[in-house]
This record gives structure tokens, sequence and C-alpha cells, in this order.
């Protein structure tokens, strides 16, 4: 792996690239009427509760939260383009060279779930998660093989199963 520093930017070269797909930030759901409803019964619940208990700092919490909620997942999601390289892989515009990556794993299980999954070494949160558009799981362990383990025996968290079926 190249490293050059340029007026202040660390640029880092991670050869030429051995597959890509595009995939996007994250999964756009279809919320109907009904789930939208009972969201604002949710809201309105919490905020009833936190009324009775007199905690107004439940209350902005509650607030906080259905606010934030409702700008990150009322966009449609971006595209990133993943580039499986020579010595790294390329996200986005963020670059892990293969030595910063503990391992991936792959979640084989179409229609549900066909995913791409990495852990970045020294990270708390270091678990990225990416969905595989047109992206055979032979084709990445192919090109992975030698340069990073894979991580046998993964799977989906149990809180991700849940926010799925909750649509979030």
């Amino acid at each position: 792996m190249e490293v050059k520093q340029n007026q202040n930017q660390i640029v880092i070269n991670l050869g030429n690239s051995l597959l890509e797909w595009d995939t996007p930030e994250f999964i756009k759901y279809h919320t109907g009427r009904a789930w939208k409803i009972a969201a604002i019964g949710v809201v309105l619940l919490l905020l009833g509760i936190s009324a009775l208990l007199q905690s107004l700092t439940f209350a902005l919490v509650i607030l906080a939260f259905a606010f934030t909620y409702y700008i990150l997942f009322n966009r449609l999601p971006g595209i990133l383009r993943i580039k499986l390289c020579e010595k790294g892989i390329q996200i986005g515009s963020s670059k892990i060279p293969y030595e910063n990556i503990h391992g991936y794993w792959i979640i084989d299980n179409p229609p549900i779930s066909e995913t791409f999954s990495i852990r970045i070494k020294g990270k708390v949160l270091g678990d990225m998660t990416y969905l595989r558009i047109n992206t055979k799981p032979d084709q990445i362990r192919q090109v992975l093989n030698g340069k990073i383990p894979e991580m046998p025996k993964q799977s989906e968290s149990g809180l991700d199963i849940f926010l799925k079926l909750l649509r979030i």
C-alpha cells in the first residue's frame, strides 16, 4: 500500500479494483399509513407517560428521537460504490487498507438478507455491513482469499432482525 502526504492530506493508494458494486446507504422500507399512525401513537403514548411522571427530560428525549428519525429516514438513500482492491477496500470515498481489517463475513439468505460485512481493527463499533447487489459470495471470497480472514458462522443480530420486522 502506498501512502503519500499531499498538502496536509494523506493519499492512500489501494491499487487496482478487482471487484466492485453499488449499494444503497440503507434500506428504505415502504411504510404505509397504518405504520405511520402506529408510530405517532407510540410517541404520543410515551409523551403521556412522561407527563404522568412529570419528566420533562424524558419528553424531550422522545421528541428529539422522533424528530431525528423523521429527518434521517424521510430521505432517499444515497448510493455507495464498494471496491475490493489489491491492497484494501474502498467504500464510497473511505479507503481501508487490509491490515486495518480484522475479518469479513457474508450472509447469504435471499431474499431476506444478502450482506457483506467487515470488522475494523481497534474500533468499538467497527462492524460495517453493506448489501451485496448482483454480487455472488464466491466472487467476494475469491478476491479476499489470503488478504483477510473470513469469520465463519456469523449471523444477523437479534436487533437487526427486530428492526427489519418493524421496518425501521
